[in-house]
């Protein structure tokens, strides 16, 4: 009653906001903001003002702390929703990294690595993430340290040990070769290759981490 009737539309069973109202909607402006970037990313445009902005509206999962006593069906779509948003949140945090990183803020790019592993710290593309940035920060030590960071978690709750790749990764770095070809896998080569020409103008990949995200990309 208080919002009243342009605000909501009420039946029966059923409340809802009225979709013609003028209301602002977080989670609306937070995945518009990411179609947004998607297509300016397809036309070859600017992207990162949306993914600045996008990230920055994420402060806590979908209805944290609220619930709905006695209603399975509310607790099942509020879950599915969380973990829809997390999704889209921790792909727009890696695409923040890659932008960052291509323009080597790697400053900007190391808290958003840090915030985009704390929803998953399993994930292994985060933590390699974070071993490249602090190489190419001529960090070796913390690059070590996340390394050793990730393989204890993954022993811990998994039991197994880190990807060939992750571990290749961390010998090229103790090896403090940051900037050779070679880092990609050898049995990638060929594939590896074709992305670097692919790039056009820009040519052999300047960076340890976008090596590393050709070495992906290529299995």
């Amino acid at each position: 009653r208080a919002l009243g009737k342009m605000w909501l539309q009420t039946e029966r069973d059923l409340i809802r906001f009225n979709p013609t109202s003028d209301f602002w909607l977080d989670t609306s402006a937070f995945t518009g903001l990411l179609s947004q970037y998607r297509d300016v990313k397809r036309q070859g445009g600017e992207g990162l003002p949306f993914l600045e902005t996008a990230t920055a509206l994420y402060r806590e999962d979908f209805l944290s702390g609220f619930s709905v006593s006695d209603s399975a069906g509310f607790e099942e779509w509020q879950f599915f929703q969380t973990e829809s948003l997390r999704r889209e949140f921790a792909w727009a945090l890696e695409k923040l990294v890659e932008e960052y990183e291509q323009r080597r803020q790697y400053a900007l790019a190391l808290p958003i690595a840090r915030r985009w592993l704390t929803l998953d710290t399993l994930n292994e593309t985060a933590h390699c993430s974070l071993m490249c940035l602090y190489a190419e920060m001529d960090d070796r030590a913390a690059a070590i340290r996340q390394y050793e960071a990730c393989v204890q978690i993954l022993k811990t709750e998994l039991d197994v040990p880190p990807q060939p790749e992750t571990k290749a990764l961390y010998e090229q770095i103790l090896r403090g070769e940051f900037r050779e070809l070679d880092r990609v896998d050898a049995g990638n080569g060929d594939v590896a290759a074709e992305a670097v020409d692919d790039q056009g103008a820009k040519g052999e990949p300047d960076s340890l981490l976008e090596v590393f995200r050709l070495g992906e990309r290529a299995e």
